[in-house]
């Protein structure tokens, strides 16, 4: 959680991801999906000719046109939901299968095939409808593919690196994704932190949560707050590592069991344990 008053140089985040472009258009997947269902069609033709692989021209088509079929259907779904894209491959393939059958192979269309044919074309319709974008402005459900901050990354300035390292990485238990030394005695570990959120909060509810997490002691303007199993134990592995603790784990009224310490680095830290079955939607940090 952010709270007030600590040094704006010493910690900043950032965004270390591309952003995410904007939605565009899916008519040219449509086509493409379309290709591979117009030449599945093909496929599934020649597998008649062949007469179960008997014949080498038969076999030939279907093995070109199997190969190019799923080339185009696998262009397609980059853009289009594999689950829309699928059935529409199979409901094109279906119909012009049916079609191109009684053209080359004399089947017969009876009212019954028409009927049955024109209920997945229905199908194939309302699809595509279904996956046509939400117009501008209007309100879209906030998910992965359509948010454009995809990490939160905080960025912290450490004096003593190696016991920051030590401390965050071994003590709190913190795994490495990556580090490098180059340059003039350049070094960085990037370390991963699980779930990140970003939780924002104005003066008077800082001081609710300074009041029950650390007995009224003021935090500071930006803390980080680590959720673990167990708060007392943690809290007195780190106090061990070199943390000085400011407030030791108390039962905060959203039910959580919460602790404050000074880190290395410079940070104020809060550990919390969450009870899952009366948590409060903020209870972590707050």
């Amino acid at each position: 959680m952010a709270t007030a008053s600590a040094e704006p140089t010493t910690v900043t985040t950032e965004n270390t991801t591309p952003e995410a472009p904007a939605t565009e258009s899916n008519l040219g997947s449509w086509i493409l999906l379309i290709v591979a269902g117009i030449i599945e069609v093909g496929y599934a033709v020649s597998v008649g000719g062949s007469q179960g692989f008997t014949h080498a021209g038969w076999s030939i088509s279907a093995l070109v046109f199997f190969l190019f079929t799923l080339f185009f259907l696998s262009l397609a779904l980059r853009r289009i939901d594999v689950g829309i894209g699928y059935a529409v491959w199979v409901g094109i393939g279906a119909v012009g299968a049916v079609v191109a059958s009684a053209f080359f192979f004399d089947e017969p269309v009876t009212l019954t095939r028409v009927f049955w044919l024109s209920i997945i074309i229905a199908g194939v319709v309302w699809l595509k409808l279904a996956d046509r974008p939400a117009p501008s402005g209007a309100a879209r459900p906030t998910t992965v593919s359509n948010r454009s901050v995809r990490q939160l990354r905080v960025v912290v300035e450490a004096e003593d690196y190696e016991q920051a390292l030590a401390f965050y990485r071994d003590a709190l238990g913190l795994p490495e994704v990556a580090a490098v030394a180059e340059g003039e005695g350049e070094k960085v570990a990037i370390l991963d932190v699980g779930r990140a959120t970003l939780e924002l909060t104005n003066p008077a509810h800082r001081r609710a949560i300074d009041a029950a997490e650390a007995g009224g002691d003021l935090s500071r303007r930006i803390r980080l707050a680590f959720e673990v199993d167990d708060a007392a134990g943690v809290t007195t592995e780190l106090a061990a590592a070199g943390a000085k603790v400011t407030s030791e784990p108390v039962l905060t009224p959203w039910r959580s069991l919460n602790s404050r310490l000074e880190a290395p680095a410079d940070l104020q830290i809060t550990l919390f344990q969450e009870d899952a079955e009366q948590a409060h939607p903020l209870h972590g940090s707050s």
